[in-house]
């Protein structure tokens, strides 16, 4: 299962020292694996198994305006043909 955060990241917003680290170990994993399991049921809701932010950081190349109707790829390689697609309910096609 891949996770959105570390237990080391939620101790440190939550400001808790080594030791509440290490008696709250535990409970730590266990949110951290909720919290992702429901992550990954909303981001299925809506069409997809990964973030946009995980698809963004892997594809385009550079920022994206909110709006645009073309977006510059790092790789066109596997948007060779003509296809579809789903981001937050918004479909959207490419020609290939």
């Amino acid at each position: 299962m891949v996770y959105y955060c570390s237990t080391a990241d939620v101790a440190q917003r939550l400001g808790l020292d080594a030791s509440q680290r290490t008696r709250a170990g535990t409970r730590l994993t266990s949110c951290v694996r909720r919290a992702t399991i429901m992550i990954d049921v909303e981001y299925r809701d809506y069409g997809r198994n990964t973030p946009s932010r995980e698809i963004n950081e892997t594809t385009l190349d550079g920022a994206h305006a909110a709006g645009s109707t073309t977006v510059d790829l790092t790789s066109g390689s596997a948007f060779t043909n003509a296809g579809s697609g789903n981001v937050d309910g918004d479909s959207f096609t490419w020609t290939g």
